[in-house]
């Protein structure tokens, strides 16, 4: 079958690392076409490094002339602060900047962890957005009172596509009335609840210190608002929530113009507007959402996500919550549930200890399965990123210390560098026999006192 005759649909993934456009045939779920741009590193992005990204995937995928619809999935939980004229406040927090883990167990005191649950689906850890805009209120108060929209990754991003954002940068100015989420992302928040499908405004209120309400729907504020300037009644806005299945509206065949991204997105000029005007665009999803509905999960079938994160989501018919923390309760992209468990490393810690034993990913794998189940084996157990807090971080204890992720003779200074090396100890030697250098002699240090205080050290 000739391409000219498919009927296309593309996806677009904007994960904490990189935007990935894929472009499929709707009928059959081939893959036509592909690509991807690097974000940068880091746990606090301005948005535009985002938009960016996406022109240059689009362009690298080929463009979308030729494209009927799409939908945007994207890194969940990240806050996104724009003012009245549409700019970016300040840099999106994201999902794994631990700042606020003061500001979550600040909410727990407030509101108890029981009600939050039940309000919410969800416990507050750091994650949340619901943190993130607190610890702003505490940490940055000129910023509040610019604030006009709280929005997410993915739902700017769906903002940005239809046309909207600042109005030297798209074509139909910043209308954050037209913002919208689904009903996935929303429930990350910790301000919007799965189980009655509405923001809960008083928790907002208490997180932010300010008033907010919804967007007003599209088709009931009249096409003229379309280039109006935003609400002047104080309240912050907050992204419409579409229902599964719901469309957000079209691509709009100019969306980056204006923008500067410096790439050939095939969604300027006059040449493709005709067909460009007709991409229809989805409500999007959060990512694990939007990996559930691809993956045809129903009800009762579990899914292991390993990649920045790690996650383990089931889909569910019912609303659940755990005033533990330890599974949220979120809703999914088909109108059902997602109970989901998280924790922020998962990827990073497989490439980390395959990059300080100087392996790939198959010897790592074959170590690993030398070792018989009950084996005496020695772990190096560092904190990457600070992972999701526990009890015991919610209580007030200090945060145990971070260090950055690379080659020990990099990034691990003193004992620190000499715990790296013993990443795999067991009787007979060190798996990982590669190591040179210091971190070799550590290891041989390490190797001739069995005994000592420090190899028996097994986190940091």
């Amino acid at each position: 079958m000739a391409a000219a005759s498919l009927n296309l649909v593309a996806g677009i993934d904007s994960s904490t690392q990189s935007c990935k456009v894929a472009v499929l045939d709707a009928q059959s779920g081939v893959l036509v076409r592909e690509g991807r741009a690097s974000h940068p590193d880091g746990t606090e992005v301005h948005p535009d490094h985002w938009w960016r990204a996406l022109a240059e995937a689009i362009d690298d995928a080929g463009g979308l002339t030729d494209v009927d619809a799409l939908s945007v999935a994207g890194q969940q939980h990240g806050m996104v602060l724009l003012d009245r004229d549409g700019n970016v406040v300040r840099p999106a927090l994201l999902w794994n900047d631990t700042r606020s883990a003061a500001a979550a167990t600040a909410l727990i005191d407030e509101v108890g962890a029981e009600d939050f649950a039940r309000r919410t689906g969800l416990v507050p850890v750091a994650s949340f957005t619901v943190t993130k805009v607190r610890w702003v209120r505490d940490n940055e108060r000129e910023n509040v009172a610019r604030v006009a929209a709280v929005a997410l990754p993915h739902d700017w991003l769906s903002w940005r596509l239809r046309g909207y954002g600042p109005a030297a940068a798209s074509p139909l100015g910043p209308d954050l009335e037209a913002l919208t989420t689904d009903r996935s992302d929303a429930s990350g928040t910790g301000y919007w609840s799965p189980a009655s499908g509405s923001y809960d405004l008083d928790l907002f209120r208490l997180a932010f210190g300010r008033d907010a309400r919804e967007a007003s729907p599209q088709e009931a504020a009249g096409a003229a608002r379309a280039s109006a300037a935003p609400a002047l009644d104080g309240a912050v806005i907050l992204p419409r929530v579409l229902a599964a299945g719901e469309t957000a509206g079209r691509v709009h065949p100019r969306c980056f113009a204006g923008s500067n991204t410096g790439a050939d997105t095939d969604t300027g000029g006059d040449a493709g507007a005709g067909k460009q005007a007709e991409i229809l665009l989805g409500a999007g999803a959060g990512d694990n959402a939007a990996a559930a509905l691809g993956l045809g999960a129903r009800p009762g079938d579990v899914v292991v996500s390993v990649g920045t994160s790690g996650t383990v989501f089931a889909v569910a018919s019912e609303a659940g919550h755990d005033p533990s923390g330890t599974v949220a309760g979120f809703a999914d992209a088909g109108g059902d549930y997602l109970p989901i468990a998280v924790t922020l490393n998962a990827a990073r810690v497989l490439s980390s200890m395959a990059a300080l034993l100087d392996v790939g990913f198959d010897e790592l794998s074959r170590l690993a399965l030398e070792a018989a189940p009950g084996q005496a084996v020695w772990f190096w157990c560092p904190i990457l990123r600070a992972n999701e807090p526990q009890p015991a971080a919610r209580q007030g204890q200090p945060a145990r210390p971070q260090h950055r992720v690379g080659h020990p003779e990099q990034h691990f200074p003193g004992r620190h560098r000499r715990d790296a090396v013993r990443i795999v100890r067991r009787p007979g030697g060190v798996a990982g026999a590669g190591l040179s250098g210091p971190a070799a002699a550590a290891d041989r240090r390490s190797r001739a006192e069995p005994g000592s205080t420090e190899d028996r050290v097994t986190g940091v």
